[in-house]
């Protein structure tokens, strides 16, 4: 058996459309993390799981890795979206802050999102509204991903592209 599954969990649909574009290339199901028996985990070979990052925390994943602590034979595959710059740093950091037990060999991608202030949540606007007042007080010249988040709460900000699942496919792919 060579059976594939896409698992994701998104807020506001970056995730789920690379979770598509996984599938639909690969040809196999796609499923969104709460709405999939994980004791069907038993029926597949691989897994690729999306989820979004918050605060470099990849959503839903603590809840695949312990799924996972009763199906360690299934090989899994990591992808995280968010709006961070890709660097060699950035994704050990978020390797070191997610994938631990059965996900610590796992291989991990991060793919950019987008995000628009007008349609996230109250919380995440406060949180996003904190995070822009600390970058503006900061007496450093900012970086590149700080001058991204002053931009993206006075205008939405689309970094996604289908290209960028690329070396996902080339690895997943047999």
């Amino acid at each position: 058996m060579n059976k594939t599954i896409v698992l994701y969990e998104s807020h506001y649909g970056s995730t789920k459309t690379y979770a598509g574009w996984i599938s639909e290339t690969l040809g196999c199901e796609c499923k969104r993390l709460k709405d999939f028996d994980l004791n069907a985990l038993k029926d597949y070979d691989r897994v690729i799981y999306g989820g979004g990052m918050y605060a470099v925390g990849i959503l839903g994943l603590k809840k695949l890795i312990k799924a996972l602590e009763k199906h360690s034979d299934v090989k899994i595959y990591v992808f995280a979206v968010g709006l961070s710059t890709i660097t060699d740093e950035t994704l050990e950091h978020v390797r070191t802050s997610n994938l631990d037990g059965p996900l610590k060999d796992a291989p991990l991608f991060m793919f950019r999102g987008r995000f628009d202030i007008s349609k996230v949540s109250f919380k995440h606007k406060l949180l996003m509204k904190a995070l822009a007042k600390n970058v503006k007080n900061k007496k450093e010249p900012l970086t590149d991903d700080e001058r991204g988040i002053l931009k993206c709460m006075s205008e939405p900000v689309n970094a996604m592209d289908k290209t960028q699942i690329k070396p996902l496919l080339k690895v997943v792919k047999p």
